[in-house]
């Protein structure tokens, strides 16, 4: 099995370029586009006392979120929402305290006018969690072995960060069609603060999620866009997480060692939801 530490090794986000010609946002936003896909995680609700799983209002699922995947060489690396989607769901916290989350579907879509979701190759459970930050890190053979090299380096940066939206009125089941835009952004990459907060576009539409990469030039006439951060929610506001700064994959942490501080739950409850019963015998 490849070791995770082959994630690190792959170089592809790469774009030819002619040499004295300027690194434009135009040329970033068309360079990574490819890089990314949209992930929909849904969970159920179990009992703590009599084990009983539930849906909601005729679901299999009590609640779902979608968020955003990001190639890496032989993996993809996705934010806590795409794996603890309960965490940031305010009807699941009216709950808590009687329910454990059962994650039960995990699926992605390509890009593109039309959603087509698919199972992962993987699940969770395969996940491991970069650098006890709530980014996430698994390996998979769906986009051959293609994806972002990581930027490991500690220290002032010259990057951009990339947003990907989708309108207020989109629906995400139907379509995944989300816009990526990138704006240039300075940072200092500490690997004792790995969050820096950033400011939110403007405009009504979704936050679906985003990146932050760094240009290398590995030979003439070439730029290599490197992944140095994954956008995660704090609060109201966001947060580039850089989980990798000299990380060499043996700092991986357990999957319950996640940092709660900063996690968003939705404002959409309208109240406690009422829970269908899911047979599973079926």
């Amino acid at each position: 099995m490849i070791g995770l530490l082959a994630l690190l090794s792959s170089t592809v986000a790469e774009a030819q370029f002619t040499i004295g010609k300027s690194v434009g946002q135009q040329y970033v936003e068309s360079a990574i586009g490819d890089a990314f896909f949209l992930t929909m995680q849904n969970y159920r609700v179990r009992n703590k006392e009599t084990g009983k799983v539930y849906g909601f209002d005729g679901k299999p699922y009590f609640g779902l979120k979608y968020a955003i995947g990001v190639k890496v060489g032989g993996g993809f690396v996705v934010p806590e929402k795409a794996m603890k989607p309960w965490e940031y769901d305010a009807d699941f916290a009216e709950y808590a305290a009687e329910y454990d989350a059962v994650p039960y579907e995990w699926r992605y879509s390509p890009m593109g006018d039309k959603a087509a979701y698919d199972s992962l190759d993987c699940s969770p459970d395969d996940c491991r969690q970069v650098g006890g930050t709530r980014v996430y890190m698994a390996q998979s053979e769906l986009f051959d072995g293609r994806g972002f090299a990581i930027d490991t380096a500690e220290g002032a940066k010259e990057g951009w960060i990339v947003w990907l939206t989708a309108g207020s009125d989109k629906d995400l089941s139907q379509t995944a069609d989300v816009s990526v835009k990138a704006l240039r952004k300075d940072i200092t990459v500490d690997r004792d603060t790995p969050y820096v907060d950033v400011d939110k576009p403007a405009g009504e539409q979704t936050i679906i999620g985003g990146v932050y990469v760094v240009p290398a030039y590995p030979r003439i006439g070439v730029i290599e866009f490197r992944l140095c951060g994954i956008l995660v929610e704090s609060g109201d506001a966001w947060r580039i997480c850089c989980p990798f700064v000299g990380w060499g994959g043996a700092e991986v942490a357990p999957q319950d060692a996640s940092d709660d501080s900063g996690r968003k739950t939705d404002d959409r409850s309208q109240g406690r939801r009422t829970l269908v019963i899911i047979d599973e015998d079926k």
